[in-house]
């Protein structure tokens, strides 16, 4: 417990520091795109009220639902356990008969949530200050603010922006609802390094999966020492003998606690099917649901398991939730798992905020660590190595695998999946004309 403690206190500085500097917009843009969206925003909402053939406040749940009813449009909405018809996503989804208006919600809720949540206070933001300052949850305090888990969250919070909305485009892509280019915002864009920098970004590879593998210590874990570059739930699928998507998808039910009706939602397949699933996944795997049964017992017993970096957990007292007596063993995995994985990113904050010589860490996104470097190719060279050794040697000395993260570079937040030609021109370039100069 002390060693978790003093880690903590370590990175609080760096925290604070994050939090003094703030992060840099590029706000003329996020301003123009601003007013774009919220057009489009009206569009939809136009689109919406012809369809149901009557003026109706898209934002209220009541007045929709009678619309749609009223437009002979529904197939029965779900209802909420007070009785109400329920407009969450799902419901809707569930709910609407005609394709091109459940496009149409869809669409203007993702723009809606992104212009409300995000772009619009960043412009306020911008406006007063000219960056976006950060509150960021270091652990879960007494207000009940933070991730219980212990990893780091933000107000405003960055970890729920949409990046390549994978999702929303499959489901309007099951409904035939074309999406022109540019419909869906990219809100990621907006943040960029401050004048004459740029950012590197470290994305730990499969973090919790590899954690997963550490702590069964079976099949999984010695695939991972024969080889640390082979995808690790490509690997469960070889095993387990199905999909990787399958295993995948099993794979975070383990870690997130879902039961098999949220695994047979995602693979699209009936309860019985994903329980049979299920069931091959861990006779291929037995020491996973060993980990459970173990982590279960600690639980019942209310005794406490411990992550990586020596943080204790014990499972939530049980309750009666709706009415029946609920018990909350099956968080430990996830508490343990992500508990981890938050001690491993952290510990590489810390490596890399006391080793750094030019760089200013910047933001943490679930497993992914973003600095902010002088654009100079002796700087970024220096940089890139000292980022490495501090997130991929983050117990290194502890764990049983060889660590992988992967490395980008870009001129924008959105912009961070890889190293693209035109930053290393740029830097090679630059080297150029200092050589030149010399």
């Amino acid at each position: 417990m002390i060693e978790a403690y003093k880690r903590e206190l370590r990175l609080m500085p760096h925290i604070l520091k994050m939090e003094q500097r703030g992060i840099n917009l590029d706000g003329p843009l996020l301003k123009v795109d601003t007013n774009y969206y919220w057009g489009k925003l009206d569009e939809l909402e136009e689109l919406i009220c012809q369809k149901l053939g009557r003026q109706v406040d898209v934002d209220s749940g009541a007045q929709l639902a009678d619309a749609i009813e009223a437009a002979g449009l529904s197939k029965g909405f779900a209802t909420t356990p007070t009785g109400l018809r329920s407009t969450a996503k799902e419901s809707l989804i569930n709910a609407i008969a005609d394709d091109e208006l459940l496009g149409h919600l869809l669409v203007r809720g993702s723009i809606a949530t992104c212009l409300r949540t995000f772009m619009q206070p960043w412009v306020v933001q911008y406006e007063a200050h000219g960056r976006l300052f950060m509150k960021w949850n270091q652990i879960r305090n007494y207000t009940d603010t933070g991730a219980r888990t212990g990893r780091i969250s933000s107000s405003p919070n960055l970890q729920n922006i949409p990046v390549e909305w994978e999702e929303l485009k499959e489901q309007l892509e099951k409904i035939s609802y074309p999406v022109p280019e540019g419909l869906l915002p990219q809100v990621r864009k907006y943040i960029i390094p401050d004048k004459g920098m740029i950012f590197i970004g470290r994305d730990y590879s499969a973090q919790e999966m590899k954690l997963l593998a550490h702590f069964t210590n079976g099949a999984l874990l010695e695939a991972l020492k024969r080889d640390p570059s082979k995808d690790i739930h490509q690997i469960a699928a070889g095993i387990a003998g199905i999909t990787r998507k399958v295993a995948k998808t099993l794979g975070f039910a383990v870690l997130y606690g879902a039961g098999v009706g949220r695994v047979a939602e995602t693979l699209g397949v009936t309860t019985n099917e994903a329980t049979r699933i299920k069931a091959k996944y861990l006779e291929a795997l037995p020491e996973i649901k060993t980990f459970q049964k173990e982590l279960n017992e600690i639980g019942r017993a209310h005794n406490y398991t411990e992550t990586l970096g020596k943080r204790r957990y014990r499972s939530q007292k049980p309750s009666v939730v709706k009415g029946r007596f609920k018990s909350f063993e099956y968080k430990l995995p996830n508490y343990k798992i992500q508990g981890s994985a938050a001690d491993q990113t952290k510990e590489a904050m810390i490596r890399y905020c006391e080793t750094t010589q030019c760089g200013e860490l910047v933001l943490t996104v679930h497993d992914q660590l973003v600095t902010q470097v002088p654009a100079y190719h002796a700087h970024v060279s220096l940089e890139r190595e000292i980022f490495e050794k501090a997130v991929n040697g983050s117990f290194q000395d502890v764990l049983g695998y060889e660590i992988r993260s992967d490395e980008s570079l870009a001129y924008n937040f959105a912009e961070l999946k890889g190293t693209s030609d035109r930053i290393q021109n740029d830097l090679l370039r630059q080297q150029d004309v200092n050589h030149q100069n010399v």
